[in-house]
């Protein structure tokens, strides 16, 4: 069985086999909806969502240009991470104080290269046959207040198949299941123009769609980088949020005693570089790392001022907060998290179909293992957006980092810092039929010339029915420079999923 598995042609077989159920599924009446369900749900569910959950929702949504713009516009809160449902019964709704919603998520993928990880393991054929369940619970509390509690879990059967044996326990514990709380927050007014949020929630104050300036509130999951988009990779973080409304200014105050990190791949994973190959002889042995959380320890801080307009907004925020990728203490013998010092501004512009875009942040207290001081950062990002063709969606944004007082020796092993790096994203969407088939294009390019590594996703989406779409695509990397995407080539995959919603 695992044999067969393995063999070059597996996951044309599987996906074949599983989009076969997914085609006999989605000709059952017993699910059959009608369209009339969709704007009833809108209106008795508007009680539940966030001015930017909504916008956040649907970000290659085929909507006309103006609409697109009011979205974009207003506002840059926090993002939710289920999207609701557009099947419950509208007459149910509205006699009852409480919703439960979710969906069932299906997902293989399968590696295109022969490749072994830097363990040893084989990483040919199936890699990924996940079912994950989210749910979430909306609930009205008294004085117009609101509770919210969701979360996932997901277990990964492509390791069974495979062979638990031949994976490191890193590997398994990070890959194979997981259950986490999400958004679970209260919130409500205090005032007709003070609102509060306290619980684990996502917070974005920036406005590129996947490069990282402004947005340095929430963790990340980036166990297979390039899969998701950032949205769908931000980690709910437990913080106290005041927000105070004047006119077309917001002021929003966040404390956040919940420590959380970035997931990144571990040693084992066909996604992280074999760190042995560039450890000078003698130096190091066997570095290990810190806890990826540590409730109230650091507590972050965070403010920021948003002013929209008719056609433009701008914003100012300061944060005090710490390093989501760590860095290699010599003292103690493991990595660490810097305390980190932010402040930044962005802004939007529009004219008829076009929006630009510009973030730039001055980042200070990076530290580095062959540095002999901590060091400052400066990153500036520019986009340009265009929604003037029916259906399609174009964004562009470039992003440059520069890190002061650079020292040559922080190129080195376990550093691998550069003093200016270039980051890029193309993003191209398209939908067609009435807007149920749904393509994307995404390329990232790190370097000028991607000469540092690259990833591009090519996927295609259908939407079935209303509570049920399939998708399938392509996950390409091209190996680089940068210590990260060494051998990152091998990485090719093609991946498949369908998800119900409920």
């Amino acid at each position: 069985m695992r044999r067969w598995l393995r063999s070059e042609y597996s996951f044309a077989l599987v996906s074949a086999a599983v989009f076969a159920l997914f085609a006999l599924v989605a000709t059952a009446p017993a699910f059959a909806q009608t369209s009339d369900d969709d704007a009833s749900m809108e209106d008795s569910l508007g009680g539940f969502h966030d001015d930017a959950g909504d916008a956040a929702e649907d970000p290659d949504s085929d909507d006309d240009a103006g609409s697109e713009m009011d979205d974009i516009l207003g506002g840059f809160d926090d993002e939710d991470d289920l999207p609701v449902s557009d099947n419950t019964e509208p007459e149910l709704q509205a006699d009852r104080a409480w919703e439960l919603q979710g969906d069932l998520n299906f997902g293989l993928s399968a590696s295109l290269h022969d490749h072994d990880s830097s363990t040893g393991t084989d990483y040919s054929g199936l890699q990924r046959f996940r079912t994950k369940l989210a749910l979430q619970l909306d609930i009205d509390l008294p004085q117009k207040w609101k509770l919210r509690a969701s979360g996932y879990g997901f277990y990964d059967l492509a390791y069974e198949i495979n062979g638990r044996h031949d994976y490191t326990n890193e590997v398994l514990d990070t890959y194979e299941y997981d259950v986490q709380l999400t958004d679970t927050y209260v919130e409500g007014s205090l005032h007709d123009k003070v609102d509060l949020k306290v619980g684990r929630q996502v917070v974005n104050w920036g406005r590129s769609e996947t490069i990282r300036v402004l947005d340095i509130i929430n963790p990340i999951d980036n166990r297979e980088p390039g899969l998701v988009d950032i949205e769908d990779s931000r980690r709910s973080v437990g913080m106290a949020r005041l927000g105070v409304f004047h006119g077309p200014w917001t002021l929003t105050v966040l404390a956040i005693p919940e420590i959380r990190y970035d997931i990144t791949p571990v040693q084992g994973s066909d996604f992280a570089p074999d760190i042995n190959e560039f450890i000078p002889p003698g130096e190091l042995e066997g570095p290990t790392t810190k806890t990826g959380k540590d409730f109230g320890k650091s507590t972050e801080a965070a403010v920021n001022l948003t002013g929209v307009f008719s056609g433009w907004d701008v914003s100012l925020q300061t944060a005090l907060f710490n390093n989501d990728s760590p860095h290699f203490d010599v003292n103690d013998g493991r990595f660490e998290h810097a305390r980190l010092w932010m402040v930044g501004t962005g802004a939007n512009y529009t004219v008829g179909s076009w929006l630009f875009k510009a973030e730039l942040a001055f980042t200070d207290g990076l530290e580095f293992m062959r540095a002999t001081d901590k060091k400052s950062r400066v990153d500036a990002m520019a986009g340009i957006e265009y929604y003037g063709i029916s259906d399609v969606n174009i964004v562009f944004e470039i992003a440059e980092r520069h890190i002061n007082d650079f020292e040559d020796s922080m190129e080195l092993f376990l550093d691998f810092a550069q003093e200016d790096t270039i980051e890029s994203a193309l993003r191209i969407s398209m939908n067609f039929w009435n807007d149920s088939l749904h393509f994307t294009v995404l390329g990232l390019a790190f370097g000028e010339k991607a000469q540092d590594g690259s990833i591009v996703r090519l996927s295609g989406e259908y939407d079935v029915i209303d509570a049920l779409s399939v998708e399938a695509g392509f996950l390409l990397f091209q190996s680089g420079d940068s210590f990260f995407f060494t051998g990152a080539g091998d990485n090719d995959r093609f991946f498949a999923g369908a998800k119900y919603s409920f």
